[in-house]
């Protein structure tokens, strides 16, 4: 029978041979395995939906570029799918749902938002406030964000050209540590910008008592910020991008 010593021994190893083959892992994230793939202008809208009933579907497409120091590049097409409701004359909700497109893979980015008519002549103003939540190449990210958006109806409210500054809050993985699972820690990332396009609406059943409408908005998006952890890069967005809204 083994002398204490001996169990000592044998304990030191086998303990040893475990934390051998549990290594702790801590892996650092760029921001930029996150933030190209938030959807930044799926929302952009200079009024509200203008159909009957109060309901609307959409669908839209963007292509983005994500420019960092130093000299990185990242591109990525995103296409969108919303349903938007009208409960009161003032007040316009949806859910938008949407995906980024990269060398085959596909990463999901979801948006509620409610946005607000405060002011219909001579000056359309709306303001939005929203909540994303979405997957990158590290793992789950969210924003909350923000935006007061400034439009001119002309030709009797059927062209809108608008711009709109806004602003966001966008927490993301920066590092995962740990020995089997790894857990991650998040970082807030400030991002501010703006949206800029015109709206135009083509009437398109038309009676008494209903009218349908397409809305069709081509716009562009625009935004800076910088990462708050690690090297601290600059960044900026740029997306261009068009929806197509049934308004019934």
């Amino acid at each position: 029978m083994p002398k204490r010593k001996e169990w000592t021994v044998l304990i030191l190893a086998l303990a040893l041979a475990i934390g051998q083959g549990c290594s702790y892992y801590r892996r650092s994230y760029s921001i930029l395995e996150s933030v190209p793939y938030l959807n930044q202008s799926a929302n952009a809208s200079p009024n509200l939906i203008d159909g009957s009933t109060g309901l609307a579907l959409g669908i839209g497409g963007a292509y983005a570029v994500t420019d960092a120091d130093p000299d990185t590049s990242i591109e990525v097409f995103s296409p969108s799918m919303s349903v938007r409701a009208r409960p009161s004359p003032v007040i316009e909700i949806g859910v938008t749902s949407s995906f980024s497109v990269r060398e085959g893979e596909f990463l999901p980015y979801g948006i509620v938002d409610a946005r607000f008519s405060f002011l219909d002549e001579p000056l359309l103003v709306v303001p939005e406030v929203a909540f994303g939540l979405g997957y990158g190449y590290a793992s789950f990210m969210w924003d909350f964000r923000t935006s007061l958006t400034l439009g001119v109806p002309v030709f009797q409210g059927q062209v809108i050209p608008y711009v709109s500054p806004k602003f966001m809050l966008f927490t993301y993985p920066y590092e995962k540590s740990g020995y089997v699972v790894l857990t991650p820690e998040w970082a807030s990332c400030a991002v501010g910008g703006f949206d800029a396009g015109c709206g135009f609406s083509f009437p398109i059943v038309r009676t008494k008592d209903q009218v349908q409408r397409l809305n069709l908005r081509p716009h562009v998006s625009y935004a800076l910020g910088r990462e708050p952890k690690l090297d601290r890069a600059k960044f900026s967005m740029l997306a261009v991008g068009v929806n197509l809204v049934y308004a019934f």
